[in-house]
């Protein structure tokens, strides 16, 4: 049976602003020396990414990943989208709604090498219709790889998860 709108993006709507693509490079740690600044730009670019899902705007929420055709989204264990797809549903739900609200309470962050950092992340989002219906809202976790590209922090892997839909 072929998913309608709605319920696509209900379901999208649920893992609000998931990037996606595919983890990639090693882990070889990064000198002591440079883990604090790194952080630092790790948690920037967290914020932006933020900032940009709050605004609905996809184009700049997918901006600040590593580009990558052959990337894909999972959604409740299963592979569903290419990015395009995935692009062109978010570009839908961001369409449909007026309000997303992400409120990151626990984060942390990792430097595994010098271009590569682990975010880990719990929190809660809400997301709602311009007649103030909800789209969904309740907890939500985050793991985030993030790769140094041409010196900005991008997103290469994402992965949410969200254990209640109100």
């Amino acid at each position: 049976m072929r998913e309608n709108t709605k319920d696509k993006v209900r379901r999208c709507a649920r893992s609000a602003p998931a990037l996606l693509l595919v983890l990639g490079g090693s882990l070889l740690g990064a000198p002591a020396i440079a883990q604090s600044q790194q952080q630092t730009e790790v948690q920037q670019a967290i914020d932006a990414l933020w900032v940009q899902a709050g605004k609905l705007d996809v184009d700049q929420s997918f901006g600040v990943s590593v580009p990558n055709e052959a990337g894909f989204y999972v959604l409740d264990g299963q592979v569903v989208w290419l990015r395009e797809d995935t692009l062109a549903l978010y570009r839908e739900t961001f369409g449909a709604a007026s309000k997303n609200d992400i409120n990151m309470t626990d984060e942390r962050i990792t430097v595994l090498a010098e271009d590569l950092a682990l975010y880990v992340a719990a929190g809660s989002y809400n997301m709602e219709d311009a007649s103030g219906a909800s789209m969904g809202s309740g907890p939500m976790a985050l793991t985030i790889i993030m790769k140094k590209d041409h010196d900005v922090w991008k997103i290469l892997h994402l992965h949410q998860s969200f254990p209640a839909m109100n």
